[in-house]
């Protein structure tokens, strides 16, 4: 899985460069993720910007990766995914979640404290 990293702030945004999300690329998708969060990273955007298609197995490692987060009291939120992708989210009654903002600035500010 080729991912692309970066911070802002300390926030870690994490681009999915495939346009697959599936049970050939789960676990190379989840083992980075779940890896910064052992470091301490709390706060995650991912760019689903590439992705065209998730199956079952890729979001249940993207589910698993959000439980992992919120377990030390962290995010993980998605930004710039497909329409397909978002209303896979919502047939899947996965809105709450996956929260999934419009472009990568508005994910971010979802994470930061408000002033």
């Amino acid at each position: 899985m080729n991912l692309q990293s970066h911070y802002i702030d300390d926030v870690l945004i994490t681009v999915v460069m495939e346009t697959l999300l599936n049970a050939a690329t789960a676990d190379t998708f989840k083992a980075p993720i779940l890896e910064h969060i052992a470091q301490d990273t709390h706060r995650i955007v991912i760019d689903l910007s590439h992705v065209k298609m998730i199956d079952s197995t890729g979001l249940g490692a993207m589910l698993h990766c959000v439980k992992k987060a919120k377990q030390v009291n962290g995010n993980i939120v998605f930004c710039n995914a497909h329409i397909s992708i978002v209303n896979l989210f919502k047939l899947m009654q996965l809105t709450s979640f996956f929260a999934c903002y419009d472009n990568e600035q508005a994910a971010i500010n979802a994470l930061l404290p408000q002033k």
